[in-house]
């Protein structure tokens, strides 16, 4: 063989080399952006589950949950707080899942239920008051989408 030959193979093996690298490394950030997917879910799944549970254990939380959402004009002042405070915190969490939707960490299937959630609170007497009043705070993205799906 000449040297031209074994220039030849061995530019032929970096190649090989180089395209197989490139598929490792498209691999890999399949595989790490799967993992964030399951951790964003779980991390939304979890916070959720406490945010449940704390409504389920705490009567006076629920109650006040119930009768802001029915007539927000029939609580206290500081209820009235209380109850934005609630939202307030629920929204942030809803606006954070997005967040991770809009980036693709959060598949559609899995979203699809916290659009529902949210679509669950800012459409009540309660909520549509708090929208009006505070929905300025919150991304003007997601603004338009809560708006999109929720009120068309």
């Amino acid at each position: 063989m000449t040297r031209e030959n074994w220039k030849e193979i061995l530019e032929f093996v970096g190649i090989i080399a180089i395209v197989a690298s490139l598929i490792l490394v498209a691999y890999e950030l399949r595989q790490t952006t799967a993992l964030s997917a399951a951790q964003a879910i779980y991390q939304t799944n979890l916070a959720l589950d406490n945010a449940y549970r704390a409504r389920a254990q705490d009567p006076v939380l629920a109650q006040l949950i119930i009768d802001g959402q029915a007539n927000p004009e029939s609580l206290t002042h500081l209820e009235q707080v209380q109850f934005a405070a609630w939202l307030r915190a629920d929204m942030n969490s809803s606006e954070a899942t997005w967040v991770y939707y809009e980036t693709g960490l959060f598949p559609e299937w899995a979203f699809d239920g916290t659009k529902a959630g949210i679509c669950s609170r800012v459409t009540t007497n309660g909520g549509r008051k708090y929208w009006e009043d505070e929905g300025q705070y919150f991304a003007a993205r997601f603004r338009e989408r809560i708006d999109e799906w929720c009120y068309q």
